[in-house]
């Protein structure tokens, strides 16, 4: 998804996982810190609305994430940044997700990157289901 800013990309995307039939059991939202608060606001403000019962993780720092108890949350949102993700590597293709949303995608363009390379990895092994989203051409 490549739209301009303030298009409405993140309520799209939340839109479109609502209306998937494999509604949301786990879905990881990579995104730059000061996008995160913008998708944890957003997820709570439909969780507050609709009454669901969503388990929202904000991941800051590996050590919270390392301290994160993942396997009593039926329905998961799992947000964290792209150098978590790229520190994760390792660790997060054990998880499966439905669902996976990398915000500002256009960060990932350079193959000879960490980040491309760790995207390219997470998109085959941890989800089946996967949203590129940025304001930028790509």
């Amino acid at each position: 998804m490549a739209d301009p800013p303030g298009s409405g990309k993140t309520w799209s995307a939340l839109g479109m996982l609502h209306n998937d039939k494999q509604f949301l059991k786990r879905c990881l939202i990579v995104a730059p810190s000061y996008v995160l608060f913008q998708w944890k606001e957003a997820i709570e403000s439909i969780k507050k609305y609709n009454k669901i019962n969503w388990k929202i993780h904000y991941i800051r720092s590996i050590k919270q994430f390392n301290n994160t108890l993942f396997s009593s949350d039926k329905i998961l949102f799992l947000l964290i940044s792209p150098s978590i993700m790229i520190k994760l590597k390792k660790t997060i293709k054990y998880f499966k997700f439905t669902h996976a949303i990398y915000d500002e995608s256009h960060m990932y363009t350079r193959k000879r990157t960490q980040g491309w390379k760790a995207l390219n990895e997470f998109a085959r092994k941890i989800s089946k289901r996967n949203l590129l989203i940025t304001a930028n051409p790509i």
